[in-house]
């Protein structure tokens, strides 16, 4: 009798304690299920919602385009404030066999040109540029840009001194910089050789550079140079090109190029001095916010005069100064 008790009370305890055992464990592995299946879903959503930003970020960041109301005429005059710096003559060492020739030309240290009566300075690059985010929207009458622009040596100077290019600009439909049409060369007149060694900042994806030796009279240099590299995004270009003659080491130049035609250099031919430090740029964008920058070579960085003017349309005037603490 006893052992018959036994055993259906060891019967049912065994029961008992398979459902408290089953009681007990059910709950921390579904809580245990839960947090792992929870932890998944935050996984899965953070990496969604990464990859959401990042695309939205991504989009944020494009430039949008400007449209312009109108165009019109940009013009004005850039002064010397103060004293001008006193003409100085490039000191050409009597080592150098083409001497006599070199002092044919122009021999004044090319950094600061002033003339006429109200100190004009020379060699000053003007241009708009579109706002912080945006970028110009090309229209088709001025996505052509034909001929040549060309730097020569005829001495041991580069003429001009200073120039701009625009010989890309940005196509919003393929996101890529396209060709106007300008073309650009380097080239020699003088009766000797000259060596061209140019280079266009760190950006050497852009514009990678060169140092080509030009024999006399007939050497030319082309050169494929771009506003930007041309990849997605590629807007806003501003490069800034330096040339040098190894040969002749004082010789030095300059060009500026963009992705738009919205840039001057101000006159410097003494024989126009009333026109001196003048400039013009024509059929710039109206009816929308610009900013006023320019640049000489007494300068680091370009500066921007004006941020967000809107000009009209007819003629716009905007005068510079500028001194040698710039």
């Amino acid at each position: 009798m006893f052992g018959q008790r036994w055993a259906r009370w060891s019967m049912w305890a065994g029961l008992a304690a398979g459902l408290v055992l089953a009681g007990c464990s059910n709950p921390s592995e579904k809580k245990a299920r839960s947090t792992e299946s929870a932890a998944e879903t935050a996984s899965a959503e953070s990496s969604s919602s990464s990859k959401q930003s990042k695309e939205s970020g991504e989009k944020k960041g494009d430039k949008e385009g400007l449209v312009a109301k109108g165009y019109g005429t940009l013009k004005g005059k850039v002064t010397f404030e103060g004293t001008p710096p006193a003409v100085k003559m490039i000191d050409i060492p009597a080592t150098v066999k083409e001497r006599d020739l070199c002092l044919q030309g122009d021999t004044r240290v090319q950094t600061w040109k002033v003339g006429g009566p109200d100190n004009g300075v020379g060699d000053v690059v003007v241009w708009v540029r579109a706002p912080q985010g945006k970028y110009f929207e090309i229209p088709p009458d001025q996505q052509k840009a034909e001929g040549t622009v060309k730097l020569d040596q005829p001495h041991c100077a580069f003429e001009p001194h200073v120039l701009v290019l625009y010989p890309t600009y940005y196509d919003s439909k393929s996101k890529k910089q396209k060709p106007t049409g300008q073309k650009f060369e380097v080239v020699n007149s003088a009766p000797f050789n000259h060596n061209t060694n140019y280079d266009f900042g760190p950006d050497k994806m852009a514009n990678s550079g060169g140092n080509p030796m030009l024999p006399a009279k007939t050497g030319v240099e082309h050169i494929d140079a771009k506003a930007n590299r041309d990849k997605t995004g590629a807007v806003g270009g501003e490069q800034k090109a330096t040339f040098k003659c190894n040969i002749h080491s004082w010789m030095s130049g300059y060009a500026w190029i963009f992705d738009h035609p919205y840039a001057a250099v101000t006159t410097g031919d003494e024989k126009e001095a009333k026109d001196f430090g003048n400039y013009e740029i024509k059929n710039v964008p109206v009816g929308v916010p610009v900013d006023l920058v320019y640049w000489h070579e007494s300068m680091a960085e370009p500066k921007v005069l004006k941020s967000g003017i809107t000009l009209k349309e007819g003629d716009n005037k905007e005068d510079i100064k500028i001194s040698a603490s710039n």
